[in-house]
Parts: C-alpha cells; sequence; structure tokens
C-alpha cells in the first residue's frame, strides 16, 4: 500500500490537500482527512496533463490532483494501476486462436499467388506441365495449377563462355 499526497482541484478552480492511495486491488482517494472513495483499478484511469497535474478519470467522473512530487507521482501510479488491473480470462488465448482460425480460413479460400506459391512449395504437389519451346533448344514449363515456372537448359544451344585474362598492370616509371 502506497499514499501519494498532493491537493485536488475543483473546476472552479479551488483546492483541498487530498491524498491517493494503492494497493493490490484499488485507488482510494480521500481530501481533508475526509475518504471520498474507492474505485476498483478496472475502472480507473491517470492521465499526466502537466508537469504536476494528473487527470483521475473514475468510472463517471474526471478529476484534476496536483501531486506534491510529481515525478513519483508518475512513476508509480500509472505502472501500478496496469500492472493490477484484473485481466480477462482466456481473452488473449480466445483472440489469438480465433485469428488463426480466421488466417487459416482466408488462406484455403483464397485463389491467386499465394495459394500457387504454397501448392508449388507443397511435397504433395504433383506438377501438371504445360511445355512451351523457347528459341535456341531453351524448353519452358508452367505447372497448370501453381504457374511455377521450370526452364530446360538441357538442349539449349547457348554460347560457348568465354574467359577474356585481366589486363596485367603496367608498370611506368
Amino acid at each position: 500500500m502506497k499514499t501519494l499526497k498532493g491537493k485536488l482541484e475543483t473546476s472552479g478552480g479551488a483546492r483541498a490537500a487530498a491524498a491517493v492511495t494503492i494497493d493490490e486491488t484499488n485507488l482510494t482517494l480521500s481530501a481533508e482527512g475526509e475518504h471520498l472513495g474507492s474505485w476498483g483499478f478496472d475502472a480507473v484511469t491517470v492521465r499526466r496533463t502537466a508537469s504536476d497535474r494528473f487527470v483521475l478519470d473514475l468510472v463517471d467522473e474526471s478529476l484534476i490532483f496536483i501531486a506534491n512530487d510529481p515525478i513519483d507521482f508518475a512513476y508509480t501510479v500509472p505502472k501500478w494501476i496496469e500492472t493490477h488491473q484484473p485481466k480477462k480470462k482466456g481473452g488473449v488465448r480466445r483472440r489469438v486462436s480465433q485469428g488463426k482460425e480466421n488466417l487459416i480460413a482466408r488462406i484455403e479460400n483464397s485463389g491467386g499467388r499465394r495459394r500457387a506459391q504454397k501448392l508449388a512449395r507443397s511435397t504433395e504437389h504433383v506438377h501438371a506441365w504445360r511445355q512451351q519451346d523457347l528459341p535456341g533448344g531453351l524448353i519452358r514449363r508452367v505447372c497448370t495449377e501453381c504457374d511455377h515456372v521450370s526452364i530446360d537448359l538441357r538442349d539449349a544451344e547457348l554460347p560457348e563462355e568465354q574467359v577474356a585474362e585481366p589486363p596485367r598492370p603496367s608498370i611506368t616509371k
């Protein structure tokens, strides 16, 4: 449990000495020694609006708290609230699972290039080749199902590779 001191400011500009107390489940606010209320962390947000001013959004109310030690308040209260907010059970796991199912369904139902690439990489896929003869004895094969392309160079009449010797550096004096 930690208590931080400061002042509450009303919309009219009046100020009253106040204290914010945080524990594992609640934020408690008191002013001039009088208990104003306690709120669960799921109903609390804290925003910094100036160097020492913070807006406390408490359910339907917004209050301005001017901290005596704004650095301590800024580093303590918002992080404490964030880490101690009740977590929704199964929410993240359910959303990830649903997102994964949606992605798999989109991939399976979509046609086009992605599906074709997936088919081409699949070891179970047997290509149904459509052959096209190219000049110079090259053979180009295209799969009718996945658009995979294969070029056969075995019978091609390719020019001989010519290797040129690099010029020797000349030494000039």
